[in-house]
């Protein structure tokens, strides 16, 4: 079964790390973005389940 894509988007690199702690403990893939643009381009690109 393929993991559930969850795309974060924060500027601070402490809840960066926290949060794909959890949702990768969680069975989520992950994916970050520091700005609105760089999300944008991700989302675009790889179409996560989640923002």
């Amino acid at each position: 079964m393929e993991k559930k894509k969850i795309l974060i988007v924060e500027d601070d690199d402490i809840f960066i790390e926290l949060l794909v702690a959890i949702f990768e403990q969680a069975g989520y893939s992950t994916q970050t973005a520091e700005n609105g643009k760089e999300a944008f381009e991700i989302f675009e690109k790889n179409r996560p389940d989640c923002v």
